[in-house]
C-alpha cells in the first residue's frame, strides 16, 4: 500500500469512528425515467403484455398522485408514508383485492429500482398487502349428490 492510501484509510476510519462519514448521494430520479427502466427490464425478461398492461395501469394512476404532491421530479425523496397514504386514501374503499393489486405493483416497482441501483432506499419496503379472508366453500355432501 502506498502512503497516500494509508492516509486516506486512516482519515476514513477516524471519520467513521466519529460518525462523520458522508452518506451516499444520488441524482434526481425522474419518475418517467424510472418507469421506462422498469418496462425495459420487463421487455428484457420477456414478460407478457397483460403483465405490462397491469403495471402500466397502476403506475399511471400513481404518477397522477406524484404530480399532485410535486414529487414526480424527485422520486428519491418519496417516503413510505406517502405511498401508504396514496394507497389507503384512494383504494381502501374499494375491494380488498384492488387495494392489494396497487400495493403489490408499487412494491415491485420500487424493489426493482432499489435492486438495480436507481434508488438507495426503497420507500415501499414496508408496504404490505392486506390479508384477504378466504370464504368457506360449502360442498355438496354425498347424500346431496
Amino acid at each position: 500500500m502506498t502512503e497516500q492510501t494509508i492516509n486516506e484509510l486512516t482519515n476514513f476510519f477516524q471519520q467513521f469512528k466519529q460518525g462523520e462519514t458522508k452518506q451516499q448521494t444520488q441524482s434526481n430520479l425522474l419518475y418517467d425515467d424510472a418507469v421506462n427502466y422498469f418496462f425495459r427490464n420487463m421487455d428484457e425478461r420477456g414478460l407478457a403484455e397483460e403483465t405490462k398492461h397491469f403495471y402500466k395501469d397502476k403506475l399511471s394512476a400513481f404518477r397522477k398522485f406524484l404530480v399532485q404532491i410535486k414529487k414526480v421530479q424527485t422520486l428519491e425523496l418519496l417516503t413510505g408514508e406517502e405511498i401508504k397514504y396514496y394507497i389507503e386514501s384512494k383504494y381502501s374503499k374499494n375491494k380488498l383485492n384492488t387495494f392489494n393489486c396497487h400495493a403489490r405493483a408499487l412494491r415491485a416497482f420500487f424493489n426493482y429500482l432499489e435492486i438495480d441501483g436507481y434508488l438507495i432506499a426503497n420507500p415501499a419496503r414496508n408496504i404490505k398487502p392486506k390479508k384477504v379472508k378466504k370464504e368457506k366453500i360449502d360442498y355438496f355432501t354425498i347424500d346431496q349428490v
